[in-house]
């Protein structure tokens, strides 16, 4: 398979990275209520659809009659019973929100670096 159509080479590299992104969905776009756009807080995700949301948005928005998931394309009818906690979204804020620390506390460091050239 690799032989055919070498010119292609870097475009599949770039899309496998993509993928690997899309799987991990640690990043902060793949941990958004698709409700209120914030970080996931108590995310469940639907057993109908798979869509997560945080549980205060999901409880609000889906109480009593069914309506639809509010995830772009998703037709499932959703009532707050379909929903279910999702251990593996909170392990990856709790991710997401130690890499923004590191992330916060290196750019910190290098303004204090950058102020001593000065």
């Amino acid at each position: 398979d690799d032989a055919s159509g070498d010119d292609d080479d870097d475009d599949d590299a770039s899309d496998d990275d993509v993928m690997v992104d899309e799987g991990h969905e640690d990043t902060e776009a793949g941990l958004k209520d698709p409700l209120t756009t914030a970080l996931l807080v108590k995310p469940v995700t639907s057993k109908k659809c798979g869509h997560t949301y945080s549980e205060s948005s999901a409880k609000q928005y889906f109480k009593g009659a069914g309506k639809k998931c509010a995830v772009f394309g998703c037709s499932a009818m959703l009532t707050f019973a379909d929903f279910r906690p999702d251990k593996a979204k909170e392990v990856q804020l709790r991710n997401l929100k130690k890499k923004q620390q590191r992330t916060q506390r290196t750019q910190a460091e290098d303004v204090d670096a950058s102020d001593d050239d000065e």
